[in-house]
């Protein structure tokens, strides 16, 4: 898996992971480059580790890789229906910019948020 990780990089892909001991509790997906710019992919947390702000450290985490790469701004795509994300996302202060209809096999929408990266 470390070799996967390693060269998903090569191809502006990175992944950060929360352990507890020996397993996987969490992880983000960030993906960037030049032309499309810097996006967190997705969160993933595990059922028994919600609501331990596991999610909101690693946007933190994304936002910091972010301004550390370079740019200005991070987006991030989320279903309508994922409430907790959504909530989050506007917790810190992100600003809805975008909507598309229909886009999961069920009929689900996407809302597209971004943030401007401060200089602090």
């Amino acid at each position: 898996m470390k070799l996967w990780v390693d060269q998903s990089k090569e191809f502006g892909v990175e992944y950060y992971v929360v352990f507890d001991q020996n397993k996987i509790v969490a992880l983000s997906v960030l993906q960037y480059n030049v032309i499309e710019g810097f996006e967190l992919l997705g969160i993933v947390v595990s059922q028994k580790y919600r609501r331990k702000e596991l999610g909101k450290s690693l946007i933190e985490n994304a936002l910091k890789v972010c301004k550390g790469l370079g740019f200005q701004s991070i987006k991030v795509a989320v279903f309508t229906d994922n409430k907790p994300m959504l909530l989050l996302l506007i917790s810190l202060e992100f600003i809805p910019c975008e909507i598309k209809y229909k886009m999961r096999y069920d009929g689900g929408d996407v809302l597209y948020f971004t943030k401007k990266i401060e200089d602090k």
